[in-house]
């Protein structure tokens, strides 16, 4: 049976008509023989061994000298492998793509060696373009002088004109450009010294015309041409045709019809010799057949085009290890996209892969060296990303470290990466032009806070040694920058730092950059399937150095530097192939696309991923060709691309033993090309792929074993870290854990004292709630503290924070050691900030995460102002306000002792400045803080109308001309408010509360005063700073702030059981806060869940003897400035009647201590101190004893640094 026997489907006709091209008739120097589809025939294979072993010539009785003209290098190789297999020597110029027999004829006929095309050629030719198109040599594409010509201009004619030339249209084509370009290419020909291969087809028609023979051809008598796809380029067609006037061409070909390319390409249009009488004399004889039966196609269905992949390679591997001998063919039509991932599959089952063709910047040198290169370039230039990338990275050193040596020191700069990040945001440096002056203006200032000034330094003199090193590469303002001297000096020395002097030209800076590399180092950690970097700096080098040859022939002047430079190496790095790896070792599986498959064999063919979506049957789109030149030239023919694919399938089903198509048409979505439907008839038998547990891979093997394990079933190998097989569990239990955390109340409204072990977490809100009806109030409540349950009537009830949570074990020991519960990372902490002690109260593993290990996701820097930066920036003006008018300082407790009624300088209020002249000297604080407000960008004026409620044009005029101006924008709102603190007296801000003390101030309590259980619980240490501290008068007219007949012991937290303790200072702490919540809202989470206040609070108590803190609260600066305050009702009575704030009463029917009975009588002031001071102290002794246990909620995990990475997380809901 003749496999697809359809015939031609119109008479036969000359080439005018058929397929559009015109040729003359060459008579009987080309025959065409139709012969079997899929394989090469038995007569031509015998006839190569005959030729190869009989060297006589015909005419001495030897076989005839044939020439073999291959459609592919694939298909090439793999009869010349044959060829070896046997065990003799043989011809292999007797061997011929029409790319390898082009080459061979171009030697034949001493024309200029063929341009290797490449990025330095494209950058030579694109210069070249760029000149004669200023001189209008394109006016219909480029029709001004002045006008930028892009690359992708250049490229696009380049496509064009390769097009035109394969199809011999150039000459005739008047499109725009083309008559320039050729001319272009032909100077750059004479110049260069070569042959262009647009035009190398044509030059060997015209040097073969006429019937001279080359040396390639002299000594055959034919030449046999197997199959091609029908697409065979007119250029080839008619280069074959001269060829068989020297030597005739016996063209074989597939049966079938022309119209639909199930024949192929017929180089002339002749009927095919039908007896064997009709063979020429040179040809063997034999037998004419095209007879075959039609292929048994084996279907196997696929969930979808992923698994394909995996079931092409588990047949494959199954076949190879059932025959030794086995060959196997993967086709895939997504070849180029999958190409990655295809080698990694076949280097897990342990056989050779090819080489695949990927670009210098794939590799990790290649990549870090286009970072560098274009550090100072583009709208990212100095970015904190781009700069923190160059600053982590150690593939390459970004300059040398020996010529940075200080006065024969050996100590070389290095940055903080911490420190850049934060003048990043204070700076709102984003990256661009100006980055860098940006950069080297903020860390040249002295920082007010001079506690990593060294490290400031350091940072700066390897900004500096980075920018001196790219100097050559910089824009002139920004080279202009290192020789400013006020620039250079350190922020600390006040000294000039010493750097080397910078390079003066591109190329001495990539060339002191590749001398700097250490690929000794790099080579050590090789894994057998990475190039080594020696050799990818080898092909830097002969590109660039390609490059530098072509210019100079051209008489280019390359670039010294600068951006013309930059682009030089990008483009070297971004398109330049890395060597292509090889193991030398022939494998019994290739994996080709389609067209590189025609005219291979093998016992085994699958053909997977032939799905509509991965087979692109599209027709190419040229540019400058619009439809009616497509039809006018007969180009781009639409149906082109699926006739070519008939023709590969076609091949593909009969090349092989066994035809196998995996078939993901299962996935709607995804039905499979039309050429495959086309051919589904001969599918005779469907099969689902199943996982194949008999010949697992490596990691297939591992995962198995994962599910035997998960199934409490023995796995066939041991773990290799026993230990972990639990983590995957972990969510899961961690889900159970929650779903089990009693929420019933018990007769009180409030969950069970024995249930507090079991709860892990609650929701924020519950600190805060209302107690229902016939509920009572946590501080009136049988027992305390409370945990919020559903009550009776299902309302919940309001809580006392319950943290640290301490949950019992789960039983299982390996889990419980992980997460804490048994014993784990103990921690010695001598000194706890706030922050800290924060952390590990949301989530102990966050804290451990962030704090202890300084693990956190990388910061992106947004293009709007950072909400830290906005507030630091309200904090500070609102400090300089204070310290100006006060005569205060940072960190420095003011003195009260000769301030009387009649002094003015109390508070802002009283110190006889109009709210004009306060906005004045807030604005001149802003000035100086924010530089970057002077900008035009969009971001800047938004944030400048926020903070003054000025427009640019007021702001520059204002700073002009500074005058006192009225309250406006949030500024205005701090001053506004700040001046409604009639009777408060601020007398330290940023107060550091270990008091100069190295270890800090300690904080304790007695048993009885911690919560839950009154247990001792260890002391800690504390630093960090308050943000502001004021006092308060004894009396009504704010004369007596000292009572001279006070204690002078530290204040006793249960004040009420010393009835001898009387305070010498009444003092209340203020915490600063920028918020999105209401200011309201904001205090409450300030007092509540936080443990700020009360570690300030006692802190200040603790330093200064005989001062009792009556009040304690949050100030929100923001749309609208508000200062809330918590105060004392028992010392501080009078607090609704003066002029300190918003007073709340949060604590007074919440917080009692722990040993009160539901009648106390204690200060819920005090008796809130007491339990957030128990919070902290409970926290630090789970942190003490290694309890890193995960407490996530949907509020500790929202913002959590760490979340990434944690497998117990709790997501959003959206």
């Amino acid at each position: 049976m003749q496999i697809l026997s359809v015939g031609l489907n119109n008479p036969r006709s000359t080439w005018a008509i058929l397929g559009g091209r015109s040729m003359n008739s060459y008579g009987d120097s080309v025959t065409i023989e139709e012969t079997p589809v899929g394989m090469v025939p038995e007569w031509l294979i015998e006839h190569m061994v005959n030729q190869a072993i009989d060297p006589r010539p015909r005419s001495n009785g030897g076989a005839s000298k044939i020439l073999i003209l291959y459609s592919n290098e694939e298909s090439r190789r793999e009869s010349m492998t044959r060829l070896s297999d046997i065990g003799f020597a043989f011809d292999r110029t007797l061997h011929h793509t029409l790319e390898s027999l082009k080459s061979s004829l171009m030697t034949d006929l001493r024309l200029p060696r063929k341009i290797a095309l490449g990025p330095a050629f494209e950058r030579v030719l694109h210069e070249y373009c760029a000149l004669k198109a200023s001189k209008l040599a394109f006016p219909l594409i480029n029709p001004l002088p002045n006008m930028s010509w892009g690359p992708g201009k250049t490229a696009a004619l380049s496509e064009l004109h390769a097009f035109l030339a394969e199809e011999q249209a150039i000459d005739s084509w008047s499109g725009p450009g083309i008559n320039s370009f050729t001319k272009i290419l032909q100077d750059l020909e004479d110049k260069i010294g070569g042959t262009h291969p647009d035009f190398l087809t044509s030059r060997i028609i015209n040097g073969i015309s006429g019937g001279r023979s080359p040396f390639t051809l002299m000594d055959i008598d034919g030449i046999v041409m197997l199959d091609h796809a029908p697409s065979l380029s007119k250029s080839d067609v008619q280069l074959l045709l001269e060829i068989s006037q020297i030597k005739p061409i016996h063209q074989l070909t597939y049966p079938g019809s022309y119209r639909l390319g199930h024949h192929g390409a017929q180089i002339e249009d002749r009927y095919p010799i039908t007896s064997k009488e009709d063979l020429p004399s040179w040809v063997p004889e034999h037998r004419i057949s095209k007879d075959k039966e039609d292929p048994v196609v084996e279907r196997v269905l696929v969930n979808s085009e992923e698994q394909s992949f995996e079931a092409a390679i588990k047949i494959s591997n199954s076949l190879m290890d059932k025959d030794d001998e086995c060959t196997v063919l993967i086709i895939d039509p997504a070849f180029e996209e999958n190409q990655l991932n295809w080698k990694k599959l076949v280097q897990n089952i342990g056989l050779p892969s090819t080489g695949i063709k990927r670009p210098i910047t794939s590799s990790p040198i290649g990549h870090w060296l286009h970072e560098l290169v274009n550090l100072g370039s583009g709208p990212n230039a100095f970015s904190m990303e781009r700069i923190r990338l160059i600053a982590l990275q150690e593939s390459l050193n970004p300059f040398s470290l020996s010529s940075t040596d200080q006065e024969g020191s050996q100590k070389a700069p290095k940055p903080d990466i911490e420190l850049l990040e934060n003048i990043a945001r204070s700076e709102h440096i984003l990256g661009g032009q100006g980055a860098l002056k940006r950069w080297l203006e903020a860390l040249r200032r002295t920082p007010r806070n001079t506690e990593k000034i060294d490290s400031r330094q350091s940072t700066q003199w390897w900004m500096l040694s980075l920018a001196s090193s790219l100097s050559p590469l910089l824009d002139d303002s920004d080279r202009k920058l290192l020789s400013n001297e006020k620039l250079t000096k350190g922020c600390l020395s006040g000294q000039t730092l010493w750097v080397a002097p910078p390079l003066s030209t591109g190329d001495e800076w990539l060339e002191s950059i590749i001398q700097n590399l250490d690929t000794t180092v790099q080579e050590s950690f090789l894994d057998g399937n990475t190039l080594p970097p020696s050799s990818i700096v080898q092909s830097i080098i002969n590109e660039h150095s390609k490059l530098r040859y072509l210019q100079d022939v051209v008489g280019q002047k390359p670039p010294k530097g600068g951006q013309d430079w930059v682009f030089e190496l990008s483009t070297i790095l971004k398109n330049a192939p890395l060597p292509a790896q090889s193991s030398g070792i022939s494998s019994r599986l290739r994996i080709l696309p389609p067209h590189a498959a025609l005219g291979c064999t093998s016992d085994i063919v699958i053909l997977t991923n032939a799905s509509s979506s991965s087979w692109n049957l599209k027709s190419m789109k040229m540019p400058f060709i619009d439809e009616i030149e497509r039809h006018q030239f007969g180009l781009l023919r639409p149906d082109m691309p699926i006739r070519d694919a008939r023709h590969h399938l076609r091949h593909i089903l009969n090349c092989g033993e066994r035809a196998i198509l995996i078939d993901s048409s299962i996935e709607k979505s995804l039905p499979l090309a039309s050429p495959v439907e086309e051919i589904m008839h001969f599918c005779l038998e469907t099969t689902v792929f199943k996982e194949d547990y008999d010949n697992p891979g490596p990691r297939d093997e591992r995962q198995d074993d994962g599910f035997r394990i998960r199934e409490m079933t023995p796995p066939s190998k041991s773990p290799l870290n026993p230990s972990s097989i639990t983590i995957p569990l972990d969510r899961e239990l961690q889900r159970d854990r929650e779903r089990r955390q009693p929420k019933k109340a018990d007769e009180g409204g409030y969950l069970p004292s024995e249930s507090r072990n079991r709860v892990l977490h609650f929701d924020n809100d519950d600190l805060t709630r209302r107690p229902p009806k016939a509920v009572e109030a946590p501080r009136f409540a049988e027992m305390w503290p409370v945990i919020g349950a559903l009550s009776e009537n299902g309302k919940k009830t309001p809580t006392i924070d319950p943290r640290p949570f301490i949950p019992t074990p789960t039983g299982s020991k390996i889990s419980d050691a992980r997460h804490g519960f048994l014993s784990g990372p103990e921690q010695t902490i001598g000194r706890w900030s706030p922050s800290r002690l924060q952390e590990w109260t949301r989530c102990p593993r966050r804290g451990w995460m962030t704090k202890g290990l300084r693990i956190r996701d990388e910061e992106t820097q947004s293009e709007d102002l950072d909400p830290r930066i906005h507030g630091d920036l309200l904090h500070q003006i609102h400090h300089d306000l204070i310290c100006d008018i006060l005569s205060m300082k940072e960190g420095v407790e003011r003195n009260i002792s000769n301030h009387t009624r009649e002094e003015s300088t109390i508070n802002l209020s009283k110190s006889g400045l109009s709210p004009e002249e306060l906005m004045k000297k807030a604005l001149e604080c802003l000035d100086k803080l924010a530089p970057w407000l002077e900008r035009s960008d969009g971001v800047s004026t938004y944030r400048l109308r926020m903070l003054t409620g000025m427009s640019r044009s007021d702001w520059r005029s204002w700073l002009a001309n500074p005058t006192s101006i009225p309250l406006g924008g949030r500024i205005g709102d701090l001053i506004r408010s700040e001046l409604e603190l009639l009777d408060t007296m601020p007398i330290a801000l940023e107060w550091e509360i270990s008091d100069g003390k190295p270890e800090g101030t300690e904080i304790n309590l007695e048993p009885s005063e911690t919560s839950p259980n009154q247990d001792k619980l260890p002391s800690i240490y504390v630093n960090g700073k308050i943000d502001r501290v004021d006092l308060i008068a004894f009396d009504a007219d704010s004369t007596i702030w000292v009572d001279e007949e006070g204690s002078s012991e530290v204040a006793p937290i249960r004040i009420s059981s010393r009835k001898d303790w009387k305070p010498r200072r009444r003092v209340i702490i203020r915490d600063l806060k920028t918020s999105e919540l209401s200011p309201e809202d904001r205090h409450k989470k300030g007092l509540l869940e936080e443990l700020q206040l009360a570690i300030y609070a006692r802190s200040w108590e603790e330093c200064h003897p005989g001062d009792l803190v009556v009040g304690a609260g949050i100030s929100t600066i923001g749309h609208l400035t508000s200062h809330f305050l918590e105060t004392s009702p028992s010392y501080f009575p009078e607090a609704r009647n003066v002029s300190v704030g918003n007073i709340s009463a949060v604590t007074e029917d919440l917080h009692r201590f722990p040993d009160e009975s539901n009648d106390p009588s204690s200060d819920p002031f005090r008796a809130w101190l007491a339990q957030r001071l128990s919070v902290s102290l409970g926290v630090s002794k789970g942190a003490i004893e290694g309890r890193v246990h995960p407490t996530p909620s949907k509020s500790s995990c929202r913002y959590c640094p760490v979340s990434s990475i944690c497998e117990v997380r709790v997501e959003e809901d959206y």
